[in-house]
């Protein structure tokens, strides 16, 4: 998280919203592995699968943009 932001959300690469969707997502993950009082909801998840894909989208966007290619990133997977 703290590459993140150093690298990419503090230079301008990307937008702080990024960050804060990495955030939430990284306590979720805390939070179902340690808390065991953790209770997600179906519409929590949900929520946190659009926003993950949102994610993943946009750094897409931003290796493309970087010059990768479709390709080099698929065979990447």
């Amino acid at each position: 998280m703290a590459l993140l932001n150093q690298r990419l959300i503090h230079t301008g690469e990307l937008e702080r919203r990024w960050l804060n969707c990495f955030r939430d997502a990284m306590n979720n993950r805390r939070a179902a592995d340690y808390d065991a009082g953790a209770v997600f909801t179906d519409q929590q998840a949900a929520d946190s699968y659009e926003e993950a894909a949102a994610f993943c989208a946009r750094i897409h966007r931003y290796l493309l943009a970087e010059g990768f290619t479709d390709a080099e990133l698929a065979a990447s997977r």
